[in-house]
């Protein structure tokens, strides 16, 4: 059985599956040893049809707004990873590559890159 590929097994169904003679603590620390990590499924609620085409029906709606009904435009960019976040930064008119690395130099990337993703990052 491939557990890795199968996250969704507890230790007691492991058991079961594979006829092991020893108990789900057994099998946990076990697993626990070779890098796996015990975690529990979140519990959310479902995402109902009339959810997703209420979503749809507001988003139809509301996609032509302009600076008279409440949007506007702006451009941002930011980066995230699982170790953190950088600032986001504010994209003033239009791109040009030197704009671009001026932003870049102004978040920080290049120490921040290695902070957020390890050091062996790729942008």
């Amino acid at each position: 059985m491939a557990v890795r590929q199968d996250t969704g097994r507890s230790s007691s169904q492991i058991k079961a599956i594979t006829g092991a003679d020893c108990s789900p603590i057994t099998i946990r620390r076990h697993l626990r040893r070779k890098g796996f990590k015990n975690k529990k499924r979140l519990q959310r609620p479902r995402l109902l049809q009339r959810h997703k085409i209420a979503r749809l029906d507001f988003a139809r709606e509301h996609q032509t707004w302009d600076i008279q009904s409440g949007g506007g435009a702006i451009m941002i960019w930011g980066a995230f990873s699982f170790n953190g976040t950088m600032e986001l930064q504010v994209v003033q008119g239009r791109q040009t590559a030197a704009g671009f690395v001026e932003m870049l130099q102004r978040a920080s990337l290049m120490t921040e890159g290695p902070r957020l993703c390890g050091n062996d990052w790729v942008f």
